[in-house]
Order: C-alpha cells, then sequence, then structure tokens
C-alpha cells in the first residue's frame, strides 16, 4: 500500500484480476480502515468504538471491500 492512499492496493489488486483476497490483503486493508476510523475527528463517536468491535468492523468492512459483499446485520 501505498502512504496516504484512500484505496488500499489489495482491494484494487482483486478487483482487476477478479479473484479472493488472501488472508494477508484481509488483514492489511482491515488495518488501513482501522487506522482511518482512528483518525477522523469529525467523527468522535466512531473512535470510542472498543478495540475489539473496531477490528470486527474492520474485518468486516475490508471482507466486503475485497469481495464486494458484506455480513448481514444481526
Amino acid at each position: 500500500m501505498f502512504p496516504g492512499s484512500t484505496i488500499p492496493q489489495p482491494i484494487v489488486d482483486c478487483i482487476a484480476h477478479g479473484r479472493e483476497p488472501s488472508i494477508r490483503e484481509l488483514c492489511a486493508v482491515a488495518a488501513h480502515i482501522r487506522a482511518d476510523l482512528r483518525g477522523r475527528k469529525d467523527k468522535p463517536h466512531l473512535t470510542s468504538v472498543s478495540e475489539p468491535a473496531a477490528r470486527l468492523l474492520g474485518f468486516r468492512a475490508a471482507h466486503a471491500a475485497l469481495t464486494g459483499c458484506s455480513y448481514p446485520t444481526p
């Protein structure tokens, strides 16, 4: 990934090649999403989420971004 990049490179690669993401790519995109959420000073309610919840949300968002689908909401 490129520092400061809006769209992580694994998302571009998976879409361009029409393939499933690797575990490494899923983890990298989830970390990118969590870092983006922590940096949102204009939405303080997003930074008050517990770390386990933020990790889960990050992985769900990463999976959706990489595969084009999302998990159903409970």
